[in-house]
Parts: C-alpha cells; structure tokens; sequence
C-alpha cells in the first residue's frame, strides 16, 4: 500500500471518528437517552372507572365497593389485578419521535391506538394511547394522547390492551366447597341418577355404593367450575335450557340448592347457565363429562372420568 492510499484511509477514518463524536455530543449517547414515565402510579382506590377504546371497541371498567364490572358483566377479580399491577409502577419509556407523521405508521393515532383511560368519578388521572409492538418481548410504541412525542414502551400493558371482553369477564360457573356438598342429582343423555351422602359413605340411587376417591374427585371439580367463554347474544337465543341435553344440581345437608346447571351441546361441548342467571357460559365436552360423569364411572369398581 503506497503512501497516497495511506493518507486516504486515514482521513476517511478521521472523518468518521469526528462524525462519530459529534453524534455522542448532540444524541446524548445511548445511556443519555430521554426518558420519561407516561403514566402515574395507579390504585383501584383511585379510580372507580377505566375505559380501553380499540379500534371502535370500548370496555368500559366500573367499581362499585371492591367488586369490578366490565360493559356491566362481573369482571374476573384476577385480570383486574393485573391491570392496576402492570399501572402500580409504571416502568419508563424512551423517546422516539417528536413527529405526529409517524403516528400512524406506529399505531399510536386515534384510528389504531388502544387508548387507556382512568378516572375518579368525573376527573380524569391519567392516559395512555398504546399502538403497534416494537422490538422485543412486551414492547409496544405508546403517547400521551395530547401530545406528539412517542416513546418505546417495554411492559405487561403491550398484551393487556389488546385482550377481548371475554377475558376480563368473570368465568367462574359456579363456587361450591366439596364439604358443603351432601347430594348430586345428574341427568344425562343416558339417564339419571342420584348421588347421596349417607354418614360417611356415597351411595348411588340409595343401593349402590360409590367409589369414595371417584366422588370426591367429582365435588372438587365445583370448586370452582370455570367457563372457557361466553355466549354471544345470537348464540343464547340458540340456547334451549327448558329441554337440556344434561343437568346437574347440588344439594347441601339440609336439602338446600347449592347450585343448579342446565347444558345445551354445541359445537365442541356445551353452553352452560346457572338457575335464573340469564349469563351463558361456554365449557368444552371434556369438562362437561367432567362434571356430569356416567354413574358407572362411580361405582365401586369405577373410575372417574
């Protein structure tokens, strides 16, 4: 390599040294990047109403005391947990556009973001527009909706904001402690048959005596029994519980109805409804059987499905 060629590639990497520190100097360098938190830290004391628009589709979570609805069904205890933890401690986001013309393309204008809302009665706290995922695991590009700034978010409100109505509704058919239970009455396709507790044995039909593990195992399945959806409002007026394909009903010691389930068959298993409860819920066949089970998987000699 003759001189000439040396001098070039110097200058070459002298330019690209300077260019290099000149970025540093104005970028702030990567661990100078801005930073901010978009949301403050939230309670469920706090706010009594949350609202999530998605593309037209609004939930809209109200409390009343400490129990939660979400578009005036029961909302599961559990996912409204994880929404106020994931707002408990807001982690940080970083800066990556002051430009409102990349709002779109990031999913963060008011055609695409997921705006999420909290409020105390009629003032508003705090909110969020959430839009496309970003980079890695739970990273999504968030705003302040009255602001153009956006920012890259990584946390658990990534997925939160896209979840349906079905999985903030409370799933759960029915509650029942197994020791609470003295009687099972089931009707199936096949037939019925009545399970009773007599002293410290089961008896089927007052003359069959149940495997006690089987019965056991059955009462445990009502603690609790969990839907795996619901109905649409199409799919309950398709429902027919005044003939259903099963029921089963559970009595306490003094004969008292502990819960009371009719099922319709449907597509991959059966609509549920519990007594006058005008909610639907869908559960798979397997669960079904589960908790209807042939009276021959009791006997003594049985084994539970």
């Amino acid at each position: 390599m003759n001189p000439k060629q040396l001098r070039i590639i110097a200058i070459v990497l002298g330019v690209v040294v300077v260019l290099w520190g000149l970025s540093e100097v104005v970028g702030g360098g990567r661990d100078q990047r801005e930073t901010v938190t978009l949301l403050v830290p939230i309670s469920p004391e706090e706010t009594d109403r949350v609202m999530l628009v998605n593309s037209g589709d609004t939930l809209e979570f109200r409390r009343a005391d400490d129990a939660w609805t979400v578009n005036g069904f029961s909302a599961d205890s559990d996912a409204i947990t994880e929404l106020f933890a994931a707002v408990a401690n807001p982690p940080e986001a970083e800066l990556i556009s002051t430009s409102a013309s990349v709002h779109a393309r990031m999913g963060v204008d008011s055609a695409n973001g997921k705006q999420l809302t909290f409020f105390s009665g009629d003032e508003l706290i705090a909110s969020i527009v959430v839009g496309n995922r970003g980079r890695g695991f739970n990273r999504s590009y968030v705003r302040d909706p009255n602001e153009d700034e956006v920012y890259s978010y990584n946390g658990p409100l990534t997925s939160l904001v896209g979840r349906q109505i079905d999985y903030w509704r409370n799933k759960v058919i029915t509650d029942v402690s197994s020791s609470d239970i003295a009687s099972v009455r089931v009707s199936r396709e096949t037939g019925r048959y009545v399970l009773d507790k007599v002293e410290d044995r089961w008896m089927i039909d007052g003359d069959t005596e149940a495997d006690s593990v089987a019965v056991h195992r059955l009462l445990r399945r009502f603690q609790p029994l969990l839907a795996t959806s619901f109905a649409t409002t199409e799919q309950e007026d398709s429902a027919d519980f005044v003939r259903p394909d099963r029921t089963v009903t559970l009595l306490g010691a003094m004969g008292d109805t502990l819960a009371a389930l009719a099922f319709d068959s449907t597509d991959g298993g059966f609509w549920v409804r519990r007594g006058s409860d005008p909610t639907v819920y869908k559960v798979l066949r397997f669960n079904a059987d589960r908790v209807t089970p042939a009276d021959s998987t009791l006997g003594a000699q049985g084994e539970s499905q």
